[in-house]
């Protein structure tokens, strides 16, 4: 009879820590007002980042068609531009990175992360063809194309290190310091 008793409470406590975990993760997405952000924005559509769940999301103006990123600040309809409603793509930025890559008219850009930079702004313009994001020990770099050659860009001044080229990132030595 102990033993009945004792797998019953078991069962019953790890039934109610999963109710309890699944009601708790599940309520913040149900708690976001995205119809409401979506009318104070004049929004056609909202992306939330699923991955970060750090309140972040995407929106794309009705009238103008461009994205904006910005962060939910979990009250009513609070919140923080993180990056202005300009561009015709945005990536979210990822966990502690200190930027993100933005598009227009096809072309790459860099835009620093507003929880990084006080200061946040695009640094790299959209001028770039392709980009892709290296990581080189604990340090992030960009490479980035531009007339059918890749190359370094310093992504917190824009600066091109177009003297060292390659036909793909792959290709490309260790960037230097920057």
């Amino acid at each position: 009879m102990k033993r009945t008793t004792l797998k019953f409470q078991t069962i019953t406590k790890l039934l109610l820590l999963i109710f309890v975990f699944t009601n708790a993760t599940a309520l913040s997405a149900q708690n976001f007002p995205e119809r409401q952000m979506m009318r104070k924005f004049k929004a056609d559509t909202l992306a939330l980042d699923g991955i970060n769940q750090d309140g972040a999301f995407k929106l794309r103006g009705k009238r103008s068609g461009k994205w904006g990123l910005y962060q939910w600040l979990y009250k009513g309809l609070m919140t923080i531009e993180l990056i202005p409603m300009e561009y015709d793509s945005i990536d979210f930025i990822g966990f502690n990175a200190p930027f993100t890559t933005v598009y227009q008219e096809g072309k790459h850009g860099v835009y620093l992360s507003g929880w990084s930079y006080e200061d946040a702004h695009e640094t790299v313009p959209c001028i770039y063809d392709d980009s892709q994001l290296i990581r080189q020990g604990n340090r992030l770099y960009i490479a980035v194309k531009k007339n059918s050659k890749w190359f370094w860009v310093n992504w917190k001044t824009g600066e091109e290190l177009s003297n060292i080229t390659a036909d793909s990132w792959e290709e490309l030595p260790p960037c230097p310091q920057l």
